[in-house]
């Protein structure tokens, strides 16, 4: 799932949630003092969560502090960090982008980014259905050293999006097209590298104009949320080694991954806009065609993991993020979507309870 300046968890840690957690967990927080409890229960900073289900029954609800040592609080409106979330939102964005006619779901990477060198022969019939639904044979790196060498920050990171995927390349497949799941966040910063060749455009510019402004998604934006030196939007707490708990605001790197990775996991948003995106899927609303919400929601070669969704066995679409500095989760049921997020960097402890109340 799961970019971060100190490494990758990954996302099998949370594909399977257990009978006793959703037992043991609270019902879904639909109200301040239900967030308060449950805030408190997970023993984070501060909770948001937000729920779509029917026109009369919709909103949010928040509690805590936006800061450990500070008394700001939560506020309805606040940007939360959605992480590897951003994967669906990516893979939309690429739909898109195909329904345009500006790319195909079995365009080949190497075509498209004009690969012809001896280190792209082997990838030749990797196609961008492989690197959405991670069959691409891209290795999944644990700690990726060479992504944190990144700068934090690009206007433009399309030639730092190029080169990392020509450094993945470099190295030998781990299994051919196809024929085996393995979670990389190199395999979103590659499509969407064939997304930015074909449209001539960073995937932040195309991101705003195609996808986040038809769905009116206000507030949402890349990296960490707020501004240097104010305390006007939550911030995120680290987990890794020699961090628990520290606090990163804006100014204090380090808040994210490099800007390289953004199509992958940088993605911050208000839950108001999440829950946007969230029924878009839901509904599978006009903006795509019925065989594209589908094509999105089906994983292509087996398995649960279709393009940005995990899809569990009762039908429903889940995803998990973080960054090591905050952790979220969201859910899409026919009956409804529900997102759940923290400030709190302990994805590991927080995976399972989280889809349990999801779920509850």
């Amino acid at each position: 799932m799961i970019v971060t300046r100190r490494g990758v968890i990954g996302l099998l840690a949370g594909l399977a949630w257990s009978s006793r957690a959703l037992a043991a967990a609270p019902a879904f927080p639909r109200s301040t003092d239900a967030a308060a409890r449950l805030r408190r229960r997970l023993d984070v900073p501060a909770l948001a969560a937000g729920w779509r289900e029917t026109l009369a029954d919709s909103g949010e609800a928040c509690a805590g502090r936006r800061m450990l040592g500070n008394d700001v609080p939560v506020a309805p409106g606040d940007s939360w960090h959605w992480g590897s979330i951003t994967k669906p939102v990516t893979a939309t964005l690429i739909a898109l982008a195909v329904e345009a006619g500006e790319l195909a779901w079995d365009e080949q990477l190497v075509a498209r980014l004009g690969l012809a060198d001896a280190a792209a022969a082997p990838w030749r019939g990797v196609t961008l259905l492989h690197l959405l639904s991670h069959t691409s044979g891209f290795a999944r790196l644990d700690v990726d050293t060479e992504m944190d060498a990144f700068p934090a920050e690009e206007a433009d990171p399309r030639a730092s999006r190029l080169a990392l995927t020509r450094m993945t390349m470099a190295r030998a497949p781990e299994a051919p097209p196809g024929a085996r799941f393995i979670y990389s966040n190199r395999n979103y910063v590659a499509a969407a590298a064939m997304l930015e060749a074909a449209c001539g455009a960073p995937w932040e510019a195309l991101l705003l104009q195609r996808l986040l402004g038809p769905l009116g998604m206000a507030g949402a934006g890349f990296g960490a949320p707020g501004t240097p030196g104010l305390l006007d939007q939550p911030v995120g707490h680290a987990w890794w080694p020699g961090e628990h708990g520290v606090p990163h605001p804006p100014g204090v790197p380090p808040t994210d991954n490099p800007a390289v990775a953004g199509p992958a996991a940088r993605l911050h948003a208000p839950i108001a806009a999440m829950l946007a995106f969230l029924d878009a899927h839901r509904t599978r609303a006009v903006m795509l065609r019925s065989e594209t919400w589908e094509r999105l929601h089906t994983p292509p070669f087996g398995g649960s993991y279709a393009l940005g969704w995990v899809v569990r066995a009762d039908g429903s679409l889940w995803h998990d993020g973080s960054n090591n500095l905050w952790t979220a989760q969201v859910l899409v049921r026919p009956e409804g979507v529900r997102a759940l997020a923290t400030n709190w960097g302990d994805h590991q402890r927080l995976a399972a309870p989280l889809e349990a109340a999801l779920r509850a």
